[in-house]
């Protein structure tokens, strides 16, 4: 947003909401982020009122989160605690592909508790995407499924609608047999909040001796357990 029409936008908003737009709008570097980082803190500060869900502010922070500069944008994946749930649900979506890696890690953080439907159905196709490459998934590409499927059951277990549990389960039930075992483990959690009776089967299936650990055996069986006795 051009620096003359920020200022004329702000000319009677609250004088700690204007510093810091200013700011964000006008510096360079690390400033920058450090500006982005006072506003999600004014969220949680004595004047959080004149921050939280402030509109006027609103279109300019939205650019932060395609700033050039890392911190900036790593900065940015706070406001989402700023603004009501999905605000910034194309913004967080789209940092899950950034090419910096802590980037891209804390999107997938801020991912797990944005909550909202356009989120849950974007992590879900990152971890379709997960699914497609299974039963051995490049080793380059786990540590990223690992967090797909934790943000999915994060998002699914907040939900109340049955079939989109249900869906959360179901994309996550494929990763119980997957070769690595944080996969497993994360796979398996899912199931546990989102998943039902229908899915119990597959997990005393996979639970079978020799094809898991012992502890993930016992894991296995009591979440089974468990999920026979939902609807």
């Amino acid at each position: 947003m051009p620096v003359f029409l920020l200022t004329a936008l702000l000319a009677s908003a609250d004088p700690d909401v204007q510093k810091v737009l200013t700011t964000v709008a006008t510096a360079q570097g690390d400033e920058r982020a450090f500006a982005v980082q006072a506003y999600v803190s004014g969220c949680r500060g004595k004047n959080r009122f004149a921050f939280k869900n402030n509109k006027d502010a609103l279109e300019g922070l939205r650019p932060t989160f395609k700033d050039f500069d890392r911190k900036v944008r790593i900065a940015a994946l706070e406001l989402t605690a700023c603004y009501p749930a999905g605000t910034f649900g194309a913004e967080v979506l789209a940092l899950l592909d950034d090419k910096d890696e802590e980037v891209k890690e804390r999107a997938y953080e801020a991912a797990a508790h944005a909550q909202g439907p356009e989120v849950l159905a974007g992590v879900a196709r990152h971890v379709e995407g997960c699914a497609a490459k299974l039963p051995e998934i490049p080793k380059e590409e786990v540590r990223w499924c690992i967090f797909a499927l934790y943000a999915l059951g994060e998002g699914g277990k907040e939900e109340s609608d049955r079939a989109v549990k249900k869906r959360v389960a179901d994309l996550s039930q494929p990763f119980i047999k997957a070769a690595d075992a944080k996969l497993r483990e994360h796979a398996v959690r899912n199931l546990e909040l989102c998943g039902s009776a229908t899915h119990a089967a597959v997990l005393n299936e996979a639970a079978a001796p020799g094809n898991v650990p012992p502890a993930e055996h016992k894991r296995m069986r009591a979440v089974a357990a468990r999920l026979k006795k939902k609807k």
